[in-house]
Order: C-alpha cells, then sequence, then structure tokens
C-alpha cells in the first residue's frame, strides 16, 4: 500500500512538473532580432519617422523597417544615444564601406528599428 501511495505521487509530480514546463516554454517570446551588414546593405532613414531599407544579401529581398521617436541611434558599440543627423554625418564620413558593420535591432512582429548602431571599420 505504502509503494503504491509513493508511486502515485512521484507521477502526479513528475506529471505537474511536465505541465509547468510547458507552461513557461509557452509565455517565452521574441521581443527583438537583429541584422549585422556593413555600411554599403543599408540605406539610413532620413528623419526619424522613416524608412530604413536593407539588403542583407544579393539574392536576398530589400526589407524595409520604419523608425519612430523610440528608435535609438549610435555611434559605436557602447556609446550614448546620438541623434539621426550625427548617425548620418558619421556614416557619411566613412571612406571604406564595405569593411564597417551596421547592427539593425527591430521588433520582428511589427518591424520597427528600435536601434541603429555604427561600429567601426575594421582595420
Amino acid at each position: 500500500m505504502n509503494r503504491t501511495m509513493d508511486r502515485q505521487i512521484i507521477i502526479t509530480l513528475t506529471l505537474l512538473t511536465l505541465a509547468l514546463t510547458g507552461l513557461a516554454q509557452a509565455s517565452m517570446k521574441r521581443i527583438e532580432e537583429s541584422y549585422e551588414l556593413d555600411l554599403t546593405q543599408v540605406m539610413l532613414p532620413a528623419h526619424t519617422a522613416d524608412q530604413l531599407t536593407l539588403k542583407a544579401c544579393e539574392d536576398c529581398y530589400t526589407v524595409q523597417m520604419s523608425v519612430d521617436a523610440g528608435t535609438s541611434y549610435h555611434v559605436g558599440m557602447r556609446s550614448a544615444g546620438v541623434t539621426l543627423q550625427t548617425l548620418i554625418a558619421a556614416a557619411d564620413a566613412v571612406s571604406n564601406r564595405e569593411d564597417t558593420p551596421i547592427y539593425v535591432m527591430y521588433q520582428p512582429e511589427s518591424l520597427v528599428v528600435t536601434r541603429i548602431i555604427l561600429g567601426s571599420a575594421s582595420r
């Protein structure tokens, strides 16, 4: 009788653990994705309420994403935010656009850009 009760408790706890694990997995969702590109693959927006255009590869489709007042712009990986015009000026000053990375972070469901980070040119 005691062994049967122990077995039932173990089975019940195992099933409960599996059920809770399934619920925890279901609540996870992607909140941000990113592209790592070079400057030749991106057309920066002209205004803070505009479109960013990118092409991730030669055979890839062109993608347009929105920027808005919530989008932040950075020159350098650990820099404080700058204005869009400062980012554009820094990108225009780059001589080797193919070796200069730019990172575009966005919300996957809405395609709204959250951050644009201009990296430094490779040496």
